[in-house]
Order: structure tokens, then sequence, then C-alpha cells
């Protein structure tokens, strides 16, 4: 007989009374199998090793994802509180929609005619609350 095949026959005899093997983790469980299909000439396991491999791969790819969807619940909740947020305040103030909507468009054109016309407006109406919160959103400095 050839040694591999000895060695393979020996190692068979040897292993046949292991009733127990403690595997703690997925690397483990390949590295026996491996072993069993390398010196005991399972080749079949092969094709067990590889479905092992494939379904360790997908679940570090499923465990990725959930990550980065976890990630971005936790940005949009933060969203939704920061709008609520505002909200309540806006609420609170009972400051009027048009106004604060006039505020919003009036930052992002800069015209100091049209912030003027809106400053002008708001003291005509002795609007203080909504001239102190356009003071606080910038419209007195436009650069």
């Amino acid at each position: 007989m050839s040694s591999s095949l000895l060695f393979s026959d020996s190692l068979h005899r040897l292993s046949m009374p292991t009733n127990y093997i403690t595997i703690q983790n997925y690397e483990e469980a390949v590295s026996i199998l491996k072993s069993v299909r390398k010196y005991m000439k399972f080749h079949v396991f092969g094709v067990l090793i590889d479905f092992l491999n494939q379904n360790d791969k997908c679940l570090r790819e499923s465990t990725e994802e959930i990550k980065k969807l976890q990630t971005e619940i936790k940005t949009l909740q933060n969203q939704i509180q920061n709008a609520a947020k505002a909200t309540a305040i806006n609420e609170s103030h009972n400051y009027p929609k048009d106004y604060l909507t006039k505020i919003s468009s009036l930052k992002e054109t800069k015209g100091f005619d049209s912030v003027y016309q809106l400053f002008e407006e708001l003291s005509s109406n002795g609007n203080q609350e909504m001239i102190s919160k356009a003071g606080k959103e910038g419209l007195w400095s436009l650069d």
C-alpha cells in the first residue's frame, strides 16, 4: 500500500471512536471539513465547503447592508426630530407660514430690496416676533 493510503486508513481508524467534536466558530468547521476532505479523501466535502463559504459571504454582505440601512434610518429619524422641533418652535411662536416661507426664500436670494420690503412690512404691522425671527435666520446681514 502507498503511504498516503496507509495514513488515511490509520486516520480513519483513529477518528472512528471520536463521537464528540467541539466547534467554536465557522472557521473551525470549515477547517475540519477541509482536513477530512484532504486526509480521508472525502472529496464530496468540497461542495459542502463551497456552500458554507458562499453562505458565509451572503451573511456578511447582509450584515453590512443592515448596518448601512440602520445608519440611514438613524439619520432620517434625526432629520424628522429636527423638523418636528422646528415646527414646534414655529407653532409655539405662531409665526405665519407665509412669512416663514418669505424668510426662507430671501435667505437664498439675498436681495437687499426684498429683505428691506419684508422688514418694512413687518414693522408696519408691529410684528416684533417675526422681525426677531428674520434676524435669527440671518436676514440682518446679507453677504
